[in-house]
């Protein structure tokens, strides 16, 4: 799990040596292509490799914190005075973030681990430090730098390039695409496009949310598309059915297909699934490098938005050595308070960028402001601060186990809420109770009746509060879901305190380790070879501690992770093989957004593969996959068809629901598909 930077999506960092101890396995399949339909039909025959439930003991911490999120550590928009630098530096830590290592040591890193170098390294967070925010020009104090790598540069970096529809291109030459007086350039299908850049098309005016070509205005405009129009109305070429989030792509027979033959297809719903959880991470730092605010959410669909991340004051060795601006940043907001209190990390993107409608004297801007306008639109809508996360959480480890600290900690935690009341309860993101998390000093035997301790008190606190506050208060925490992980805590007895457990059931494999396998798989599959590493276990997991089924949110992942080189892989077949590095990423390398991953590789959201890659679906695991033989790269990640997978699973085995990390790397088609799976 992601200004500084923070990543937060997951996560994971394993020894390699414990992994490799695992083996690849040596499963051979047998793979037959229909070349009128597209359709791929899989058999896997298992090696005697496979399956050996691995003996890694758990990593801790390595190099490749496997963070998903790679930094976007909302560098701290030099142009903006006041800005703290992306403060959230460091603070990885996503909810995704678990599970991965070793056979066992289960999910280490977190998607978004607080990865310091990613591609944009350089920012006072992480990862991706995004240069300069030129939309913000109000504040002038260049001093505020914070962030020192300049590669994204305000702008949402080509890779990320999240056009909704790489189909949708067509007909750029039928309707008239000039507005003399606009004051505007007329679109160009073959110009790019950065966030904020305006054009003119048929006597209209359109600003590009983040990076974009071939995309036309008038048809792609509206959550989750390219496009936002400014004057005038929307029109020329436009989808022939109003829910087509592809317009451009044949859903025919010869659209992407599983070996049933089952189309990887979604539909633009707008409609949320009585009495199901629609959850999703935004990230503080998202609004410098990937330009995405607030008010792009999807809120219609979704029930909760859980708000990434909210640091604690006091001993933070992860976040110093990971980010030393982003552990600088939090020492200046923690000037004046205890240690173990909560404070803001990034001031300037929580509180005072401003934002059409916001006035020059409005005491909370930013995404704060955003947030209190948005339920104000939307009044359905829950919002929880996520405190924590991969890098920020070494100060649980403290307080958890201690009274007197755990008490200074509820306190602020009742203080934080006080003062910001558009929040409706709290989430909290402890990576991980009883160790592998970014500190591999941390983590005990304690902690097992330490975490539901916390539960205990923060329910106490949020039970005194909403009569004061008038209205309920939730409480839910992020976990780590392999076996191991979960056997680290009493959620046994802390479930009685908490609404919801949003188990982070994605970074089960990564680049951090040549051992390759489905990163965010639902079911088991012949040839994984670490015991637990799927979606489907943490329900047994989590019931065998007595847990219910409907506290239990299934994490889906708007992100795949990729590597590179990998030898012995075959054809049509790349898990019998190693691989050898992280592949090239959005924001970092090993990690690629969803919308990336469907322009540049996939070919529209039923594409079969573009540029050397070949699509693939398991139906055994419920797990997509994209493999170029000729470049070894391997992604692996959720769509459509898996998520729908994920959400049948949760209708028919009475769980709470779906939640995505994170929401700034969707096109649409991840929300859309929570809301149609869980409305079926």
């Amino acid at each position: 799990m992601f200004n500084p930077l923070i990543v937060k999506s997951a996560c994971a960092l394993v020894l390699a040596s414990a992994l490799s101890a695992c083996g690849g396995g040596s499963a051979t399949a047998n793979v037959n292509t229909d070349p009128d339909t597209g359709e791929t039909t899989i058999t896997v025959t298992p090696g005697t490799g496979a399956n050996n439930g691995g003996s890694g003991s758990g990593n801790t911490s390595g190099t490749d914190a496997g963070n998903t999120d790679g930094g976007d550590s909302g560098s701290t928009d030099s142009s903006n005075s006041g800005n703290t630098g992306g403060v959230d530096a460091g603070n990885s830590g996503d909810t995704g973030s678990g599970n991965t290592g070793g056979s066992d040591t289960g999910n280490t890193g977190g998607t978004e681990s607080g990865n310091t170098g990613g591609s944009d390294a350089g920012t006072i967070g992480g990862g991706e430090s995004d240069g300069v925010d030129s939309n913000d020009s109000d504040n002038n104090d260049s001093s505020d730098a914070g962030n020192t790598d300049n590669n994204d540069a305000g702008s949402s970096d080509g890779n990320a390039s999240d056009n909704t529809d790489s189909g949708d291109s067509d007909s750029t030459d039928s309707v008239e695409t000039t507005a003399p007086d606009s004051g505007y350039a007329a679109w160009d299908a073959g110009q790019t496009y950065n966030g904020g850049d305006r054009v003119s098309y048929a006597g209209a005016v359109y600003e590009a949310k983040w990076w974009t070509q071939g995309d036309v205005p008038a048809d792609n405009t509206g959550d989750g598309k390219v496009w936002k129009l400014i004057e005038g109305e929307a029109t020329g070429a436009q989808p022939t059915e109003e829910n087509d989030t592809d317009a451009g792509a044949d859903e025919s027979a010869t659209g992407n297909q599983d070996q049933n033959g089952e189309e990887n297809t979604v539909t633009d719903s707008g409609s949320r699934p009585e009495g199901m959880v629609v959850g999703t991470y935004f990230v503080e730092w998202g609004v410098y490098g990937r330009n995405y605010h607030v008010m792009d959410m999807p809120a219609e669909k979704l029930t909760h938005v859980l708000y990434g991340f909210i640091p604690i004051c006091g001993p933070n060795d992860s976040l110093q050595q990971a980010n030393a601006s982003g552990y600088s940043a939090l020492v200046q907001q923690c000037a004046g308070k205890q240690d173990y209190e909560v404070t803001i990390h990034d001031k300037y993107a929580a509180l005072e960028k401003s934002y059409p409608g916001d006035k020059w004297d409005d005491e909370i801007k930013g995404n704060f402001g955003q947030l209190i306008k948005l339920k104000q639109q939307q009044p359905h809508l829950k919002v929880l601060p996520s405190i924590g996360g991969w890098t920020l959480s070494d100060p649980f480890f403290h307080l958890a186990t201690d009274d007197n600290k755990r008490a200074v900690f509820v306190n602020s935690v009742a203080n934080f809420l006080r003062t910001y009341r558009f929040f409706d309860g709290v989430d909290i993101d402890w990576e991980f109770p009883g160790g592998r998390g970014a500190n591999a000093n941390l983590g005990s035997q304690a902690d097992y009746e330490a975490y539901a301790d916390l539960m205990r008190d923060l329910r106490a606190m949020l039970d005194n509060l909403e009569t004061e506050l008038g209205k309920e208060l939730e409480l839910s925490s992020a976990i780590g879901t392999s076996p191991v992980m979960v056997a680290a805590a009493n959620y046994g007895r802390a479930h009685q305190y908490m609404d919801y457990i949003f188990a982070m059931t994605y970074d089960y494999y990564g680049a951090w380790s040549g051992v390759l396998g489905h990163q965010t798989a639902l079911n088991n599959y012949s040839y994984n070879t670490n015991n637990g590493f799927y979606a489907a276990s943490v329900l047994d997991s989590l019931t065998a501690q007595n847990v219910p089924a409907n506290k239990i949110v299934m994490g889906v992942a708007a992100y795949g992770r990729g590597w590179k080189n990998v030898s012995g892989g075959q054809p049509e077949w790349p898990f019998s093989g190693t691989g050898n590095g992280a592949a090239k990423g959005t924001w970092e390398d090993g990690v690629l957004d969803y919308k990336d991953i469907v322009t540049n590789y996939l070919g529209g959201t039923t594409g079969n593969g573009i540029n050397g890659f070949s699509y693939f679906y398991d139906s055994e695991a419920e797990a997509p996959y994209l493999w170029n033989y000729s470049t070894g790269t391997l992604i692996t990640y959720d769509n459509p068809r898996s998520i729908k997978a994920k959400a049948e699973f949760v209708k028919n085995r009475g769980l709470a629901g779906l939640f995505s990390w994170e929401i700034d790397a969707d096109n649409g088609d991840i929300t859309n598909a929570m809301v149609e799976g869980l409305s079926q």
